[in-house]
């Protein structure tokens, strides 16, 4: 029984779901100067929930040395971070006009993840 699911309306009133852009990463080519350029996926539109980052999921960020805005993303679906054994950077998530890339997952799920963004750049 997925719990997320059960629980999905009622979270649904105080923080309503979005439509967000997601980039999978894939892999990197090899730009101008011999350096990393990432490669992303087809763009997909899912449903995302966006929330302010708490002093728990604060705590697990400690050392990451992160100096930009930072939230919480709840999504359906599977989200990843950077997997250096599998040469890949993190997803990217769009929305408000800007990049977040996803730096954290906090919880993975067969039909969810949480995550913690980090916005990168203007779309």
């Amino acid at each position: 029984m997925d719990l997320y699911d059960c629980v999905e309306s009622l979270i649904d009133v105080v923080s309503p779901y979005r439509i967000v852009t997601l980039l999978r990463s894939s892999d990197y080519t090899i730009g101008t100067g011999h350096r990393q350029t990432p490669t992303y996926s087809t763009p997909i539109s899912v449903s995302a929930q966006i929330q302010s980052i708490d002093s728990k999921e604060l705590s697990q960020l400690d050392g990451l040395n992160l100096q930009n805005i930072t939230k919480v993303i709840y999504i359906h679906g599977l989200l990843s971070g950077v997997i250096r054994e599998d040469v890949k950077g993190g997803d990217i998530i769009q929305f408000d006009s800007h990049k977040w890339l996803i730096v954290k997952v906090l919880e993975l799920w067969p039909e969810w993840t949480k995550a913690i963004i980090v916005m990168q750049e203007s779309v």
